[in-house]
């Protein structure tokens, strides 16, 4: 077996991170494999700098290939640092946290950043989508009905499949099978029930950063579909969910 480890939606949880790759790396053994990051690693928990710090060191063993995804989080980010008239709205959705994490305390100026460059240029780099032979990794979905190079980026990091708690302002699509016939492997849309196994995709967002709880797909090179196992790397609640 190769196996592809993934994780979704840390959200400024670098505690669990560090569980997820000691677990990974443990289960894998000396064959090592691919490791993928859903995006949103940033914003919300106590953490996100140094997040960032250990993900683009890369990974520290041989053979290992660490596949890091852009989500919606991270694209905010950039365009609310890029323009600073809109800052609040990626405050008002855990940026603040982020800030804090690079130093920044109540009151201080954005300018002159303390964000290193080297860390926003990296953010900019990161793609959006990744593909093997059997599934399609993104942030947030794939239109059923449309090709990943078809779907706008905006799309691919925010979009929703329908559910009980959809929003209102969300662009939501159906949730069917993908034309390509991949298993789309995905985060973003939140639950502590997560992760969600359907025959044609997987959300692996299990509100890490409020339950302590990353679930880490475990998915097989040689076999199509969703995971062949599932590993947890379990940390503490977050104290604001009373837990």
């Amino acid at each position: 077996m190769s196996g592809v480890y993934v994780i979704a939606d840390l959200h400024g949880r670098f505690d669990l991170l560090c569980r997820a790759i000691d677990i990974i790396e443990a289960d894998a053994g000396e064959a090592g494999g691919t490791f993928i990051v859903l995006g949103d690693f940033v914003d919300r928990g106590p953490q996100s700098r140094s997040i960032i710090d250990l993900l683009m060191a890369g990974p520290q063993r041989p053979n290992w290939q660490w596949v890091i995804l852009q989500g919606n989080h991270e694209a905010m980010m950039l365009e609310c640092l890029d323009n600073p008239g809109i800052l609040r709205w990626w405050i008002g959705n855990g940026g603040g946290q982020t800030l804090q994490s690079y130093g920044y305390e109540a009151g201080d100026k954005l300018h002159p950043l303390k964000i290193p460059a080297a860390h926003l240029d990296w953010l900019r780099s990161l793609p959006i989508t990744h593909e093997d032979a059997h599934r399609i990794y993104v942030h947030a979905g794939v239109p059923s009905h449309q090709e990943v190079a078809d779907a706008k980026p905006e799309t691919l990091q925010w979009m929703l499949y329908p559910s009980e708690d959809t929003y209102g302002d969300a662009e939501i699509h159906d949730d069917a099978a993908h034309v390509s016939g991949k298993h789309i492997v995905h985060g973003h849309h939140q639950s502590a029930s997560h992760p969600l196994l359907k025959p044609h995709r997987t959300n692996l967002d299990s509100f890490a950063w409020a339950t302590g709880h990353s679930a880490i797909g475990v998915f097989d090179d040689a076999i199509a579909g969703g995971p062949v196992r599932i590993l947890d790397a379990i940390g503490r609640p977050d104290a604001r969910f009373g837990a």
